[in-house]
C-alpha cells in the first residue's frame, strides 16, 4: 500500500498483520448517504490521494470528490494508499493551507 521505494515502518507491518489475521474486510465502507454529503459540502475540506494508491485511485476519487464535495483531490506524487506515512509533511502542508483560508 506504500509507493515504490518507501519503507514501511515495522510497527505498521505488525499492525497490518494483526488486522489481516483478526478481521475480515469488506474492502470498503458503504457510501455516505446523500443527505450527509449535502450537509458536508459547504464545509472546507482537503482531499489528498497518493499517485500510487491502488485502493482509491486518483482519477475516480477525483471525479467523486468534485461531484460530491465540490473540491479537487490533490494527487501527491510518489505516495501510495498510506499517504500519511509516505508523505506526512505534504499532507500537513495541505491541511495548513486549508486552515489559512479561514
Amino acid at each position: 500500500m506504500s509507493a515504490p521505494g518507501h519503507a514501511v515502518p515495522e510497527q505498521l507491518v505488525e499492525w497490518m498483520t494483526l488486522v489481516g489475521r483478526s478481521c475480515r474486510s469488506t474492502l470498503a465502507p458503504s457510501p455516505l448517504p446523500s443527505h450527509v454529503l449535502r450537509r458536508a459540502r459547504p464545509v472546507p475540506c482537503v482531499v489528498a490521494v497518493g499517485s500510487h494508491d491502488v485502493f482509491l485511485p486518483s482519477a475516480p476519487l477525483g471525479r467523486a470528490t468534485r461531484r460530491l464535495l465540490g473540491t479537487e483531490a490533490h494527487v501527491l506524487d510518489g505516495a501510495g494508499h498510506l499517504v500519511l506515512d509516505d508523505a506526512p509533511h505534504r499532507v500537513g502542508a495541505l491541511a495548513a493551507r486549508l486552515r489559512t483560508k479561514d
